[in-house]
């Protein structure tokens, strides 16, 4: 019963509800009009965030990195993702990140850490979402100071926290430890992730 207000081909104007608009009448009407403060008008507003499908995300952020002989220092850490969420709150991801810092004599040190990523996301309310990752993989640091580079099995897991801006996009907060050449290391990073 959504009131159309409706203009002939010379200027003439009627108004009836929607249901009553026959072909006949919109063949003879030049252009039409619905105002949002008259009837039974709801916008129903964007969808919520739907994860299920392909996804790929770019974050970035600060980690903990190994220094030979010495304590893990904080350095820059960007990673990369592609993946799949076969349903709304789980996925998994194929990720790539890169950590650089540099030691007390002013050596690069670089670990690249590759792995394959499970994610959990089962608690959200609104356009908020948190959960859980964990992943598997290999690290492989790098000390140009000293010559020396390193292979090693990567184990880590966190905290995702994530913000639905549209139905495809969300801004991706992620907390975690990777236990990788014998050491505990912290990061923490966030960006885009589009599904």
């Amino acid at each position: 019963m959504q009131p159309v207000h409706l203009w002939g081909p010379y200027g003439e104007y009627t108004w009836m509800p929607l249901a009553d608009i026959t072909p006949e009448v919109a063949s003879w009407a030049d252009h039409g009009a619905v105002r949002m403060d008259e009837g039974p008008w709801q916008p129903l507003g964007r969808a919520p965030l739907d994860r299920r499908g392909f996804t790929y995300s770019f974050l970035l952020g600060a980690g903990q990195v190994p220094v030979l002989r010495a304590d893990p220092k904080a350095g820059f850490l960007g990673r990369f993702q592609l993946g799949f969420f076969p349903v709304h709150e789980f996925g998994i991801q194929a990720d790539i990140a890169y950590a650089w810092t540099q030691d007390d004599q002013g050596a690069d040190i670089f670990d690249g850490r590759y792995s394959l990523e499970l994610d959990a996301l089962p608690l959200s309310a609104g356009p908020f979402s948190a959960g859980a990752y964990g992943q598997i993989g290999l690290g492989s640091l790098s000390d140009d100071g000293v010559s020396f580079s390193e292979t090693d099995t990567i184990l880590g897991g966190g905290a995702l926290f994530q913000i639905g801006l549209t139905t495809r996009l969300a801004l991706t907060l992620r907390a975690g430890l990777v236990s990788v050449h014998d050491e505990t290391l912290t990061e923490l990073t966030g960006g885009v992730s589009i599904y």
